[in-house]
């Protein structure tokens, strides 16, 4: 997934455009950007960069099937790291409410191995995100979130978020960029499906700081040739004021985005990669560290994502953030027993796990006894407090809200990525307001 830039007029369409490359392909769930130009990444060492998707319950996808979603890595037994806007609903596609959890509406999972065929897939219980909430390029803030499963993926070694925050020096050097995303314009512009493959390749980081258009493009004259070949030249002309500011108020977040991969020779991130890890190996600890996050970036006329990529940086509030969500604790795990949504009665006491659509997951329990009834469950094995001898089945409950289906939409886009096709162009032919 890559996220889209939401400004006015020509900004508007801009957002479909500046997104970090990461459309869904369709092949079931919307997917993010794979990593163009690179090389297959195998490997036991390597699993710990997977993805995050849908897992179907057959109400929402087939039973059982994976939709991947994003690309993500697992830095705890339980827990895993990708993108803010691959764990809420940043474009208000597939959740009844916009910038709300999709764990809270869907059953999420992080997947091992291929995104299409996982070797693997474990159940994701909560999601957090960081701070800032917006601003940046992305429009994101800090793009950075978290997923906790509900069991640890064994067999997979996790990998370590790096305890120093990219600095001046850092400039000009090589990190690696791995991902499940688009691998070719075919994938990218969603002609073909993702193939569920992992990929990584090399990319220079080149800015910490700076105009994003300004630093891209170097003039305003290639910056406008860029939006001509995209809009038109009446659309570019009759939004000047637009042009202007977007050339000189688009600016990377100080301390929280970083440009990556805009010089020959570098790897392109693409949808299916939001989320994926920006790399370099530890040479004192012999250890994979992780940098920063995949957020976005922005496509040209000849390639579905270009010019390099947006990461997220592990910044010193990113650290804590996740240092935060490392302790994190199921609430529905009570002495290494699950409660489930269902719920038991021990005597009187109905206790029971909220479930989807109840919001974040917490344990809820009422002593029925304050209520002059006692704890009873139905057919279904739903609890719940009811007189003595009267019969629980009466009082079914819970049909399955009706939600979109995984197929029916490209969830995650984090995309500046401009879509001949997206009906937001045509927010071109209005006036800027």
């Amino acid at each position: 997934m890559m996220k889209r830039i939401q400004t006015a007029s020509l900004g508007l369409a801009m957002a479909a455009l500046l997104g970090a490359c990461g459309q869904g392909a369709n092949n079931g769930a919307g997917s993010d950007d794979p990593i163009i130009g690179g090389v297959n990444s195998g490997g036991k060492s390597m699993q710990a960069v997977g993805s995050v998707g849908i897992i179907g319950d057959g109400v929402v996808g087939n039973l059982g099937q994976y939709y991947m979603i994003c690309t993500a890595t697992l830095i705890d037994a339980q827990t895993v790291l990708t993108a803010k806007h691959c764990t809420i609903d940043t474009q208000g596609s597939l959740n009844p409410v916009p910038n709300s959890k999709f764990v809270n509406y869907y059953k999420m999972g992080f997947a091992v191995g291929n995104a299409v065929q996982p070797d693997k897939v474990v159940e994701a219980i909560a999601a957090e995100v960081s701070f800032p909430w917006d601003g940046g390029f992305m429009g994101l803030g800090n793009d950075v979130g978290i997923y906790h499963l509900i069991a640890p993926a064994d067999g997979v070694t996790p990998f370590a978020v790096t305890q120093k925050s990219l600095a001046t020096d850092d400039v000009n050097k090589i990190f690696t960029s791995i991902g499940y995303g688009a691998q070719d314009n075919l994938q990218g512009l969603g002609f073909e499906g993702l193939n569920g493959t992992r990929k990584a390749g090399a990319q220079h980081l080149d800015a910490l700081t700076g105009q994003f258009f300004q630093l891209v493009f170097g003039t305003f004259d290639e910056f406008v040739k860029w939006l001509t070949t995209l809009y038109g030249s009446q659309v570019v002309a009759d939004n000047q004021s637009v042009v202007m500011d977007l050339w000189n108020n688009s600016p990377i977040l100080d301390g929280y985005e970083v440009l990556t991969g805009h010089r020959t020779g570098d790897v392109q991130t693409c949808f299916g990669d939001s989320g994926s890890p920006l790399l370099r190996r530890n040479q004192d600890t012999k250890q994979n560290e992780i940098f920063a996050v995949l957020s976005g970036g922005i496509s040209s006329l000849e390639k579905a994502c270009d010019y390099g990529s947006i990461y997220s940086a592990m910044a010193d509030t990113t650290r804590d953030f996740i240092g935060t969500a490392l302790k994190y604790k199921d609430p529905c795990n009570v002495n290494g027993a699950l409660v489930d949504t269902n719920g038991s009665c021990n005597g009187t006491v109905a206790t029971r796990c909220t479930g989807k659509f109840e919001g974040d997951r917490s344990l809820s329990s009422i002593d029925c006894a304050d209520l002059g009834q006692t704890c009873l469950s139905n057919m279904a094995g739903q609890v719940g407090c009811f007189d003595q001898g009267s019969d629980p089945n009466k009082d079914n409950t819970d049909p399955h809200p009706q939600l979109k289906q995984p197929g029916d939409v490209q969830t995650g886009v984090a995309s500046k990525m401009l879509n001949k096709d997206n009906p937001r162009l045509k927010q071109l032919a209005k006036p800027a307001k």
